[in-house]
């Protein structure tokens, strides 16, 4: 696998450090309702600070890159 440190820093550099359902569902081309569902399976890190969800890029770029232990 690639390093990590350089995937991050070459990768999804537009997006900000955490992401909303809607930038992640942008950057897996899928619709919001698969994100969700995929942060329910733990398929990346995502907490709820308020009413809605926020993901960590690091860890969709974890799971981008095949680690799927969130």
């Amino acid at each position: 696998m690639a390093n990590l440190e350089n995937l991050y820093r070459m990768m999804l550099t537009e997006y900000p450090d955490v992401l909303s359902v809607a930038q992640a569902a942008k950057i897996l081309d899928c619709e919001d309702h698969m994100v969700y569902k995929m942060i329910g399976e733990g398929c990346f890190f995502a907490t709820k600070p308020g009413k809605s969800y926020r993901i960590s890029k690091l860890s969709l770029l974890r799971y981008l890159n095949g680690d799927r232990s969130a």
